[in-house]
């Protein structure tokens, strides 16, 4: 049975998509077949790997509803990493959801996710920016883990501590437990760096264990200049020296992301 995890923050820009893609390329590579699920409007999965979004008949929102096969919907985008696309149109599901009672309301998502569990060793879900979204509730009842990149500033701290309270609130559901990732940090800013220390106390004081924040991905413009030169990190990164170094951060961070949940699951 495969891994779910969610990538969410209720607050935008600190790099959940790529996050997301980048970990799932990363399991790849280390021998783990992977899907992602969008459920995010921007199609921002999609091209990330640079496809055009406007190419999808069937997507996200077709599957949930039924009018879909998880056939019809997921797309390769190498052998053993797969993709759902979403659009706009998965907003509508929330509208469709509530002509449900509430209990199937909250496993909508949950039902549809776990007829993959057996074809893919990790799920991973891509969510919108937001914390009161229902698309993020279901999402989070669909999950065993949450991951959560952040960025070094202070609305980015309050998002983080808001966003671990309402992962909270869903362990009493199926959620195993959740990761900070500390994304886009300046590693050669000394300032930078203090802060970031300050910020992980603070998580620390409010009861994040130590344990769950995994190691920084490092600033590096490489990463937008790949998706717009349509060319693959990876890639880039065998003739570009910083796109080497974030490359091997999702390495580490990836590793101990697989240690965390699959040493978990022997004990």
């Amino acid at each position: 049975m495969g891994y779910v995890i969610t990538t969410a923050n209720s607050k935008g820009g600190v790099g959940k998509t790529t996050v997301t893609r980048l970990i799932a390329e990363t399991l790849v590579r280390k021998g783990k077949t992977v899907c992602i699920i969008d459920m995010c409007q921007n199609s921002s999965i999609a091209t990330g790997f640079l496809s055009d979004r406007e190419q999808f008949n069937k997507t996200t929102y077709e599957w949930l509803i039924g009018e879909a096969k998880p056939s019809e919907v997921i797309h390769q985008h190498s052998e053993f990493l797969h993709f759902i696309p979403s659009n706009e149109k998965i907003d509508d599901f929330k509208v469709f959801a509530n002509k449900m009672t509430v209990k199937k309301r909250l496993y909508s998502v949950d039902r549809k996710v776990n007829t993959l569990r057996n074809f893919y060793d990790y799920i991973l879900i891509d969510t919108h920016p937001s914390e009161n979204d229902d698309l993020v509730a279901y999402s989070f009842v669909a999950s065993d883990y949450v991951l959560v990149p952040f960025e070094v500033d202070e609305d980015s701290r309050v998002a983080v501590h808001r966003t671990v309270e309402i992962i909270n609130d869903f362990m009493q559901e199926d959620i195993k437990g959740y990761f900070l990732i500390p994304n886009k940090v300046n590693t050669t800013n000394q300032k930078i760096n203090h802060q970031l220390e300050t910020m992980i106390d603070s998580f620390v004081n409010k009861g994040v264990k130590r344990a769950n924040i995994l190691s920084r991905i490092r600033y590096s413009t490489t990463v937008s200049t790949a998706k717009n030169e349509k060319i693959s990190l990876e890639k880039l990164a065998q003739k570009n020296t910083y796109a080497k170094n974030v490359v091997n951060d999702f390495v580490e961070l990836t590793d101990k992301l697989i240690s965390a949940i699959e040493g978990s699951a022997v004990k």
